[in-house]
This record gives structure tokens, C-alpha cells and sequence, in this order.
């Protein structure tokens, strides 16, 4: 899936059109500009312009993490951290 500039692969994605809700299960993997996360559940609400990602694990890119996951991103994203590669 596609949006705003983010990439979204993941082994079963649902989303819920009449509530805005997307759902990613298994494999999941989000890429936004140099950021890479991964993690086993990824929910992201599209009236709210947020979401979470479950047990999340990737290589951030601090140099430009401000600008790929900020709120003007339009993706801003709450990490249930395990593990991030730097």
C-alpha cells in the first residue's frame, strides 16, 4: 500500500473505509524517505493521522527522522519498541 509518500508491504493488510483505519499483520514493513520500520502489527488511523507499530524494529536515518516522521510528514507513526538498529 501506498500513501503520502510511505510504503506499507506486509503479509495481510485490511483497511476499513468507512472508519479510516488501516491494519497490517505479519511482516510488516513501512518505508518513509530513509527510515525503515519493521514490526509484527502496524494500525494506522487516517483521520487522525497517526498510528502504531507493534513490536517495531529498523534502521532510522537521524539526520533526516524529524522530517520523515513528523507530524507534517502526514505519517507520524508511534513506535512499541524491541529494537532499532543505528
Amino acid at each position: 500500500m501506498r500513501f503520502r509518500g510511505a510504503v506499507l508491504n506486509a503479509d495481510r493488510v485490511q483497511v476499513n473505509l468507512v472508519n479510516r483505519i488501516a491494519v497490517a499483520e505479519g511482516n510488516v514493513r513501512l518505508d518513509r524517505g530513509d527510515q525503515v520500520l519493521r514490526g509484527d502489527r502496524l494500525t494506522y488511523n487516517f483521520v487522525q493521522t497517526q498510528g502504531t507499530v507493534l513490536a517495531a524494529r529498523g534502521e532510522v536515518f537521524i539526520p533526516n527522522a524529524g522530517r520523515d516522521f513528523s507530524a507534517g510528514a502526514k505519517w507520524p507513526i508511534l513506535l512499541c519498541l524491541t529494537r532499532i538498529s543505528l
